[in-house]
């Protein structure tokens, strides 16, 4: 791992994997852009995305390791939670394979990286202020399949929706119900039960038995940060190992680039240019999770691999964008879910009350390209506004 946080060659061609992709992905669906302009100033000549699809898939190969290419970065494992989990808490250690490029922290100037203080939920008393920053839905956690294909969405019998069940009352064992869920889940997520450095994170809601709860000891709710909005909570890229440090001073790695996305990069180019090996590296992706391969390449495999595997990486908001899908996926027709729940302490079971989030979610057509400020429209008056500004 010596030598990730400097500019390599290997993130170079990492980097221009994900350009080409996204410029053939805009360029393919130039058609779906709902706003352009006469002088063709935004979108891309569909004529061109072969081409950069081309580009997309030769640069992944710079980095992946046989069959596909002739790098040496290598999966780690990852089809338990906690081997997943290594691949967040490990960056930039002896053990990392993964890493292509991390940012690294040591204090100088003040800088610190301090994913841990802001995302893990309060658990130890000196979490006072921050934690559980980053808030998940029920929506998303629908989006996580089972190991036997059954749908994220369902029970694990596959008898009816998680979502009718918990919101009906039903108390169930978390850890039970889960158990057999892609393991990029739970690790991925934190949601009870679950604790810090040995310390209990308490993220339900309320108690069913206020007076049995009392008598053994466990609070009514738990902390304000970690169940406000809802009693799930990413802790993806914090280092668990150095979750919460001592006068918000954390030093781990900030990871910037990981093979994982060269892998998927590569599926999605192989696709669009025919090539069937691109099966293969969307395969390995899975496979490494304990999930069970597919069997066909399609773009909704792709884009399930890449929101899951992806997630919370700084990927999904742009990826609905240069597939044109963000009008349909970031404008829902239904607000989403906030999760609380409620803990049978004697029982250690949980259900769950479903409320509709404050917020109602827009994305218009023209927010597929951001303004361009007035002040350099000002400065040069050359310069035309995009289209809907």
């Amino acid at each position: 791992a010596a030598g990730i946080s400097r500019i390599s060659e290997a993130a170079a061609w990492l980097l221009k994997s994900r350009a080409m992709l996204y410029a053939g992905s805009i360029a393919k669906n130039n058609n779906l852009l709902p706003n352009k302009d006469a002088d063709q100033l935004v979108g891309i000549d569909p004529s061109q995305a072969q081409r950069y699809y081309r580009l997309a898939l030769d640069a992944a190969k710079k980095i992946l390791p046989a069959p596909y290419g002739t790098g040496t970065y290598k999966l780690r494992p990852g089809q338990t939670v906690n081997d997943y989990r290594k691949i967040f808490n490990d960056v930039g250690s002896a053990t990392d394979t993964e890493s292509i490029l991390v940012i690294q922290y040591n204090g100088q100037g003040g800088r610190y990286n301090n994913e841990g203080v802001y995302l893990m939920p309060r658990a130890k008393p000196e979490h006072v202020s921050w934690g559980a920053w980053q808030s998940i839905w029920l929506e998303t956690l629908e989006w996580y399949e089972y190991k036997d294909g059954t749908p994220g969405t369902m029970l694990p019998d596959n008898s009816a929706t998680l979502r009718n069940t918990l919101a009906n009352g039903q108390y169930y064992n978390l850890s039970a119900l889960f158990a057999n869920k892609d393991p990029r889940f739970r690790g991925s997520i934190a949601l009870p039960p679950y604790s810090v450095e040995s310390f209990p994170a308490y993220l339900h809601y309320d108690v069913k038995d206020l007076a049995y709860a009392t008598s053994a000891g466990k609070p009514q709710r738990g902390p304000t940060q970690n169940r406000q909005a809802s009693g799930m909570c990413v802790i993806k890229t914090a280092n668990e190992n150095n979750s919460m440090p001592v006068n918000d001073i954390g030093t781990s790695p900030f990871l910037v680039y990981r093979i994982a996305e060269a892998y998927l990069n590569y599926a999605e180019a192989a696709f669009e240019l025919g090539d069937a090996t691109g099966l293969g590296a969307l395969d390995a992706i899975r496979t490494r999770a304990g999930m069970l391969p597919q069997t066909v390449l399609n773009m909704d495999n792709i884009m399930h691999e890449r929101k899951i595997e992806l997630a919370f990486e700084g990927h999904r908001f742009w990826d609905l964008r240069r597939w044109r899908l963000a009008q349909t996926v970031l404008s829902p027709t239904a607000r989403f879910k906030h999760v609380r729940w409620i803990w049978d302490v004697q029982n250690d079971t949980y259900t769950a009350k479903l409320v509709d989030e404050r917020s109602v979610r827009l994305f218009k057509p023209e927010h597929y390209y951001f303004p361009i400020p007035v002040s350099q429209i000002e400065s040069n008056p050359i310069l035309k506004q995009n289209p809907g500004y």
